[in-house]
């Protein structure tokens, strides 16, 4: 492209990112020299790729931004994609590059004021700890989700933190209600890791020793599909 066009181009495209007209602004970011994208560009045209089902395209314009921001010292705007990134490999099941990028999120947030990107770390910690049926701390952790984001403005934010709080006291509550009434054991496949009271009762005499060979040989809960043996 010629410099002129390329600058309309650009407006054009920064314009559908403002509005959230991401297959316009896919569009037309893809036709750009990637030379020519700043970081705030690189973030919209992960975004642009993201809600247009193109993953592995975000990935990259992501990793592309975050390196801006980092080379930068946008500290918040660095942690934020570091989390994106996070949570896309994650979800990809490369579990190893996630929690490096989840570190990385966590320490460019380190000795930061308050701020709502801190929230996106408390959703993890929350989703942590109740895997490893810690649910005193997954609540602690939701509900801090919660008052940072009242805190720092984000409705959003505030909802989800509101929603896996109440999630988390719901099933508890409902599975303590229905326990008087229900037959002794259960489905193994179907007990949640934050009721380690009910993952006792099932495994019964068996509880013991196969926590025990979790620890040994799963420290860090690889094997994690069925989670309710936490290590």
């Amino acid at each position: 492209m010629h410099g002129g066009t390329t600058d309309v181009t650009l407006r054009q495209a920064r314009d559908a990112v403002t509005r959230e007209a991401w297959a316009d602004a896919y569009g037309l970011l893809r036709g750009l020299d990637a030379a020519r994208l700043t970081p705030d560009d690189c973030a919209g045209f992960a975004d642009a790729a993201r809600w247009t089902s193109r993953i592995e395209e975000s990935i990259v314009q992501r990793t592309r931004a975050y390196s801006g921001y980092a080379a930068a010292g946008a500290a918040r705007r660095a942690a934020y994609c570091a989390w994106m990134l996070f949570y896309e490999h994650q979800l990809a099941g490369r579990d190893a590059v996630a929690s490096g990028w989840l570190r990385r999120a966590r320490n460019h947030l380190n000795g930061e004021p308050e701020c709502v990107e801190q929230c996106y770390l408390a959703w993890v910690d929350a989703e942590r700890a109740q895997e490893r049926g810690a649910f005193d701390e997954a609540m602690a952790a939701a509900r801090r989700m919660t008052a940072v984001a009242r805190r720092c403005g984000s409705p959003d934010l505030h909802a989800m933190g509101v929603q896996a709080a109440r999630r988390k006291g719901w099933v508890r509550a409902f599975h303590r209600g229905l326990e008087p009434h229900a037959l002794e054991g259960g489905y193994v496949n179907f007990m949640d890791a934050d009721d380690q009271h009910r993952v006792r009762a099932d495994y019964r005499g068996s509880h013991a020793r196969l926590t025990e060979l979790k620890r040994r040989h799963d420290p860090e809960s690889l094997f994690r599909l069925n989670h309710n043996i936490v290590s």
